[in-house]
């Protein structure tokens, strides 16, 4: 189902979907679920740069590790496998 991730609060929705915060970069939230165990990031915020241009001066955000700049409002499917994850 898709999704809209609150920015001020994403763990209400992500932690009850199985997801974890990066311990290495706050606001990328993922699972430990990619090959040899490693954290795969499947949502990330990353907040404005107060003066900054472009992308960098507004909140947005990145889903499954893409450097596509998406709008806060961008639905994510929670419960969408990782892209190019093979199905069991």
């Amino acid at each position: 189902m898709l999704t809209i991730i609150e920015i001020n609060d994403p763990g209400a929705v992500l932690k009850s979907k199985g997801f974890i915060e990066n311990p290495n970069r706050p606001g990328s939230w993922g699972k430990y679920d990619g090959p040899n165990g490693r954290f795969r990031e499947y949502w990330r915020l990353d907040k404005a740069e107060l003066g900054k241009p472009g992308w960098r001066g507004q909140d947005h955000v990145h889903h499954y590790g893409s450097k596509q700049h998406l709008d806060p409002n961008t639905p994510f499917d929670p419960d969408a496998p990782y892209p190019g994850t093979p199905s069991p």
